[in-house]
């Protein structure tokens, strides 16, 4: 990516943000709301056009690529994998070939090995037959990362992967996302909203901050309590994880200051 500016009508969304995502590495994107998060990630995967800049997927300009050699290459899972429709497990992994296949052709054997492995990678295979409206959310989000690894993707894009889970679950698909991309060489971004859980995982992190960056570098460089008030405006303890030493933050609240409890 080479320093994008986005823009909604006469509003800024993003403004000279560059970055990069290679095989094997997991980014972490950390910013308040509405400081460009969602922006950036549409950039990325194709879906807006950027007023300045580019985007560049195996140094193709990616506004010039077709959705299909896009998708062939890059993979998105969506913050909501909510569908209205009962369709299979099994039918909902599929859907993840559509780029692989010919206009009139059906699946083929390769299509349904791929959506195999997907399943078996993300543990749902033993849904496969189930309906996707009767799973849980936690379910639903392994569905969603099946799809996405059934395109065959080298660079996989995550929006809030694990908003509405409990902290099991959060620790789950986190687990999967970090395997996915030291284990299997993908290239991952997860947008994400818990700053100790991009410490834990995350290689590297990019804060954003109204459209800019804040902050990027390794969780050590970044998770500072400096860069978290400077973006969230929130006061905290920052300190090493009793176990793995990475930085862990504890928000100080305005009624501990003064002395409430």
């Amino acid at each position: 990516m080479f320093s994008i500016r986005c823009m909604y009508g006469i509003i800024t969304a993003l403004d000279g943000v560059s970055l990069s995502v290679s095989g094997g590495e997991l980014v972490g994107v950390l910013g308040p709301n509405g400081s460009g998060k969602t922006t950036l990630l549409r950039a990325m995967a194709g879906a807006l056009r950027p007023v300045s800049g580019k985007v560049t997927l195996d140094g193709l300009d990616i506004q010039k690529m077709s959705a299909k050699a896009v998708a062939r290459r890059l993979a998105v899972v969506p913050q909501n994998g909510h569908t209205p429709f009962s369709f299979s497990v099994r039918d909902i992994v599929l859907m993840g070939r559509w780029a692989h296949l010919g206009r009139f052709t059906g699946e083929t054997q390769r299509d349904i090995e791929a959506a195999e492995r997907a399943m078996e990678a993300t543990q749902v295979a033993h849904l496969a037959k189930r309906p996707v409206t009767e799973l849980s959310y936690g379910e639903r989000q392994r569905v969603m990362v099946a799809r996405a690894l059934a395109q065959e993707p080298r660079i996989l894009l995550l929006d809030e992967p694990t908003s509405h889970l409990d902290p099991r679950h959060q620790v789950e698909i986190m687990d999967l996302v970090w395997s996915l991309s030291r284990h299997d060489g993908l290239g991952v971004l997860a947008v994400l909203h818990d700053v100790n859980l991009a410490a834990q995982y995350c290689d590297r992190i990019v804060m954003l901050k109204g459209g800019r960056v804040a902050a990027s570098g390794s969780p050590g460089e970044v998770i500072t309590a400096q860069v978290i008030e400077e973006v969230y405006g929130v006061r905290s303890c920052v300190g090493p994880h009793p176990v793995n030493g990475r930085p862990q933050a504890v928000l100080v609240s305005g009624l501990a200051r003064t002395e409430v409890r």
